[in-house]
């Protein structure tokens, strides 16, 4: 997992560049979904076991591993990987909008953004 910090506000007291706008969308279904999920089946997998371990308060992570919460961490760590490709040490302003269908498929669409920054 990278280093990027991502906040939803400017909070990082210290000057910056921008660098350029970070984006990311994903739908829970198709091939690229399940390649992508593929991908970070390890990380899930150890959310997951933090969350069980008995020195972790109930509710810590608030992690129940539906689809939802499993493709906003996803879409994080993916805003992480453009912003460092751009050379940020930072998101900010961060976003996420996702709309649930139910129209018996069961699926939803969620975009994120932000501005990645380098400190100076």
């Amino acid at each position: 997992m990278s280093k990027i910090i991502i906040t939803t506000e400017n909070l990082l007291n210290q000057p910056y560049e921008v660098v350029g706008l970070v984006y990311f969308q994903v739908r829970n279904s198709g091939k690229p979904y399940r390649e992508l999920m593929k991908d970070y089946k390890p990380a899930l997998d150890e959310m997951r076991r933090l969350e069980k371990m008995p020195n972790t308060p109930k509710g810590f992570f608030n992690w129940t591993g539906s689809e939802l919460e499993e493709c906003f961490f996803v879409g994080q760590e993916e805003i992480k990987k453009r912003a460092s490709i751009l050379g940020a040490n930072a998101v900010i302003g961060f976003r996420e909008d996702t709309d649930i269908y139910n129209d018996g498929g069961g699926w939803f669409f969620m975009q994120m953004y932000g501005t990645a920054v380098r400190f100076l």
